[in-house]
């Protein structure tokens, strides 16, 4: 019933991506508001997806390392994002491959837990589309996207085809390895 529930949403929500098309004028406008609200949209994702969801791994993360959503707050208006993510990266707000996939226990200091990945899926967006990586190191990796995504993805993709000229391509070539 969740896979007929997501190919519903994913049907509703693709007319919507596939009837404004992008133009490098309309992506080089998105990108200039993405910089103008990244703080807030950062915070707000930071609140919404990690401080307002007990079980999030991030938070226990942030809790570990002393900061608290006001902190948080204080050091992006201060120091701006990459400060502040450098900052929480030295104080041990991270996770590696194997502490993310749950293979491994996180340990920070006195605080010591085990990742289950689902827990790092963002709780706001709704899942479109779901695969599974192949798991060639161990258990593959539940992946889920949603339309916006791929329209923020379409964005990055038409800015760097602008810069390379690429609006006037009209073949491709595709070289495989080996």
């Amino acid at each position: 019933m969740d896979e007929l529930a997501r190919a519903l949403r994913f049907f509703v929500a693709l007319p919507g991506l596939l009837r404004r098309p992008l133009s490098p004028v309309s992506a080089r406008a998105i990108l200039g508001r993405r910089f103008e609200t990244r703080d807030a949209t950062f915070l707000a994702l930071v609140r919404h997806a990690i401080f307002d969801v007990a079980e999030s791994p991030y938070r226990r993360l942030l809790g570990a390392a002393g900061c608290e959503y006001g902190d948080l707050e204080r050091l992006v208006g201060r120091d701006g994002i990459e400060a502040t993510l450098e900052l929480l990266a030295r104080r041990g707000v991270f996770l590696s491959l194997d502490e993310a996939k749950g293979r491994r226990p996180v340990v920070r200091g006195t605080t010591t837990f085990t990742v289950d990945p689902e827990r790092l899926a963002n709780p706001l967006t709704a899942s479109h589309l779901v695969h599974r990586s192949s798991g060639s190191r161990g258990a593959g990796t539940i992946v889920s996207a949603n339309v916006a995504y791929f329209r923020d993805r379409a964005v990055n993709t038409a800015l760097c085809l602008d810069a390379r000229g690429g609006w006037r391509w009209r073949h491709a070539l595709c070289f495989v390895p080996g």
